[in-house]
């Protein structure tokens, strides 16, 4: 069983992430895994050392971002294939073995993805590039993915154009040329930014594998608290400006800032301080993107 997996490290980066992850690792006990903690949960950390004391883990002295994390194990790892997981991701070893036998069957591919559920409902995690996503016209190719991931089951393993970075297999050797993730982005876009580089490549490939099954339970794996959710607001509002590349004397991004910050008074005179503070992350973020970056 061991040999199987000589050539495949699991990848987990943590941040304030709860016990979940330990269930996990449970699974997984018997393949390379290095957990990259980008938080300050020693408990977590110390568990997982007691209790999976084979796994390497890393303690970053702040949070670095996803991307930059999801590097740092990158360039550590020295097997051909990493198995990328969010620590509210959960596949079995049978699955992991089909996703990369479909490295065999398709040289091209740099990365696989798996049929994704939430439970017993089928997610479709990967899709068209934004910039197709609401556009006028579309190839028939265009047309076939957006058919097949309306479906309940994809009938075969296809080409998709983005993927959603819950769960992923990365081929290295064929990552390595043409970059890793960037580092622009703190959390969020990173994978669409990723996806858009294999795909303007015209020469590698994201697979998805219908026959590799895999959960995500989102958002159970992490303690959200102020400070995270602050976070999370602040880069969901920056990461897709610096994904456009928009304009900073675009009047869209003067015209966002005025909304919000009326927003900002409108919620604090209601007492409404979560709805207060989720504004403003978004205008700080803008006023960043503007100003400051």
């Amino acid at each position: 069983m061991i040999k199987l997996f000589d050539d495949i490290t699991v990848l987990i980066i943590i941040y304030n992430s709860d016990q979940t992850v330990l269930n996990i690792l449970k699974k997984l006990a018997h393949i390379k895994t290095l957990v990259v903690n980008n938080g300050r949960n020693n408990i977590l950390t110390n568990n997982i050392k007691k209790n999976f004391p084979s796994i390497n883990i890393i303690n970053n002295k702040k949070n670095i971002g996803f991307a930059k994390a999801v590097n740092f194990g990158l360039n550590i790892i020295k097997t051909k294939y990493v198995l990328l997981l969010n620590p509210d991701a959960h596949i079995d070893a049978d699955n992991i073995l089909k996703l990369r036998e479909t490295f065999d069957e398709y040289t091209n591919t740099i990365i696989t993805v798996p049929l994704v559920f939430n439970g017993n409902i089928y997610s479709a995690e990967y899709g068209l590039l934004p910039e197709y996503s609401k556009g006028i016209k579309r190839s028939n190719f265009e047309e076939d993915i957006s058919k097949k991931l309306h479906k309940k089951y994809p009938s075969g393993d296809f080409c998709v154009y983005t993927f959603l970075g819950s769960i992923m297999m990365i081929r290295k050797d064929l990552l390595a040329k043409i970059g890793n993730f960037c580092e622009d982005y703190f959390m969020y876009w990173e994978d669409m930014e990723l996806s858009r580089r294999i795909f303007n490549s015209k020469k590698y490939s994201i697979v998805l594998s219908h026959k590799a099954k895999a959960q995500h339970l989102q958002g159970t794996g992490v303690k959200n608290n102020f400070l995270s959710n602050y976070i999370k607001q602040y880069h969901s509002e920056l990461s897709p400006l610096i994904y456009f590349k928009i304009d900073k004397r675009n009047f869209f991004l003067i015209k966002r800032m005025i909304k919000y910050f009326f927003r900002i008074f409108s919620y604090l005179i209601i007492l409404n301080l979560k709805k207060s503070i989720k504004n403003i992350a978004k205008f700080s973020a803008i006023f960043f993107y503007i100003y400051l970056r």
